[in-house]
Protein backbone atom coordinates (compact mmCIF):
# COMPACT_ATOMS: atom_id res chain seq x y z
CA UNK A 1 0.00 0.00 0.00
CA UNK A 2 1.57 3.38 -1.04
CA UNK A 3 1.11 6.81 0.79
CA UNK A 4 -1.77 7.81 -1.90
CA UNK A 5 -3.66 4.56 -0.83
CA UNK A 6 -3.10 5.47 3.15
CA UNK A 7 -4.39 8.80 2.63
CA UNK A 8 -7.81 7.82 0.47
CA UNK A 9 -8.56 4.84 3.50
CA UNK A 10 -7.93 7.60 6.12
CA UNK A 11 -10.13 9.70 4.38
CA UNK A 12 -13.09 7.59 4.20
CA UNK A 13 -13.06 6.67 7.70
CA UNK A 14 -12.41 10.65 9.12
CA UNK A 15 -16.28 12.08 9.10
CA UNK A 16 -16.89 15.08 7.11
CA UNK A 17 -17.14 18.57 8.78
CA UNK A 18 -19.89 20.34 8.74
CA UNK A 19 -20.38 24.00 6.90
CA UNK A 20 -19.97 26.26 9.51
CA UNK A 21 -20.04 30.47 8.91
CA UNK A 22 -18.23 33.22 11.20
CA UNK A 23 -20.05 35.71 12.98
CA UNK A 24 -18.76 38.52 15.14
CA UNK A 25 -19.83 38.84 18.77
CA UNK A 26 -19.00 41.44 21.60
CA UNK A 27 -18.28 39.70 24.89
CA UNK A 28 -16.88 40.94 28.45
CA UNK A 29 -13.83 41.03 29.13
CA UNK A 30 -14.10 38.91 32.00
CA UNK A 31 -16.43 36.01 30.25
CA UNK A 32 -13.71 35.99 27.21
CA UNK A 33 -10.55 35.30 29.75
CA UNK A 34 -13.18 32.49 31.24
CA UNK A 35 -13.20 31.43 27.75
CA UNK A 36 -9.34 31.17 26.65
CA UNK A 37 -8.87 29.11 30.30
CA UNK A 38 -11.70 27.12 29.96
CA UNK A 39 -10.48 26.38 25.78
CA UNK A 40 -6.55 25.91 26.57
CA UNK A 41 -7.30 23.25 29.75
CA UNK A 42 -9.69 21.36 27.85
CA UNK A 43 -9.56 19.75 24.35
CA UNK A 44 -12.58 21.70 23.02
CA UNK A 45 -11.04 25.17 21.14
CA UNK A 46 -13.36 28.34 22.01
CA UNK A 47 -15.72 28.15 18.74
CA UNK A 48 -16.74 24.41 19.85
CA UNK A 49 -17.44 25.64 23.61
CA UNK A 50 -19.63 28.68 22.18
CA UNK A 51 -21.78 26.29 19.93
CA UNK A 52 -22.19 23.82 22.57
CA UNK A 53 -23.26 26.57 25.01
CA UNK A 54 -25.43 28.31 22.80
CA UNK A 55 -26.92 25.59 21.52
CA UNK A 56 -27.88 23.99 24.88
CA UNK A 57 -28.95 27.67 25.97
CA UNK A 58 -31.68 27.31 22.66
CA UNK A 59 -32.89 24.03 23.61
CA UNK A 60 -33.48 24.86 26.97
CA UNK A 61 -35.54 28.22 25.73
CA UNK A 62 -37.65 26.04 23.69
CA UNK A 63 -39.07 24.12 26.60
Amino acid sequence: MNLNDEKRQTAFQRPKKVRKKQKTFYLPPALIASLRLYAATSELSQSEIVEKALANFLKEEQK
